[in-house]
């Protein structure tokens, strides 16, 4: 009897591990998400893992991980890892984050997507659409005026920690003299920052 309690406690903890659901009986129905957020979920065809940096017990922390909770159930594909930035400093060091009220990081492949300050799910939303395009937008970043530094991590004057944010988001940034090369028509955006010299 022992052996068949046992067997039958661990087909239902499979069954429920495999087919985990969660039910909104709010009026409202606060807790779910839209169903065009539900068909971007569902639409991607390889691995997105989240990396969700907040501190725990924190209010930020609670009201995404339903957003994430609801990603999850949607599509298999989608993975969401919630990380106490102060407790984590090496995945703190690992994605620039500098925030202490949260930032949220999507991944799939090389293609990146960054969240700060609105965990809402309507810019989780566009973050998805950004991320299923896959599309590198080029920032070309002017130097030979003693601009700041797009490679700088470590000085005030540097800005390694604008252009890891930007990446993020799907922008390559490429360092270019305007002065010699002229501005490549690939450019869809020209940085000129705190230039010291005067562009002639």
């Amino acid at each position: 009897l022992l052996a068949l309690a046992l067997g039958i406690a661990g087909f239902v903890f499979a069954m429920v591990r495999d087919h985990d659901h969660k039910w909104d009986l709010t009026s409202d129905q606060r807790f779910t998400i839209a169903e065009q957020t539900t068909k971007l979920a569902k639409a991607f065809k390889e691995p997105v893992r989240i990396y969700a940096f907040f501190r725990t017990g924190s209010a930020e922390s609670q009201a995404f991980r339903d957003l994430a909770e609801s990603l999850e159930q949607a599509s298999p594909l989608i993975e969401v890892e919630f990380i106490d930035p102060l407790r984590d400093r090496s995945m703190v060091a690992e994605f620039g984050i500098t925030s202490e009220y949260g930032t949220v990081v999507m991944v799939k492949g090389e293609s990146r997507q960054r969240l700060e300050s609105d965990f809402s799910e309507e810019a989780l939303a566009a973050a998805l659409v950004r991320l299923a395009e896959s599309v590198d937008h080029r920032v070309c970043w002017s130097q030979g005026h003693g601009e700041g530094d797009p490679d700088d991590d470590y000085q005030r004057e540097g800005y390694g920690a604008l252009v890891l944010k930007l990446e993020d988001m799907n922008y390559t940034v490429t360092e270019t003299n305007i002065l010699t090369d002229g501005i490549d028509q690939g450019c869809e955006v020209l940085a000129v920052l705190r230039p010291i010299y005067d562009l002639l």
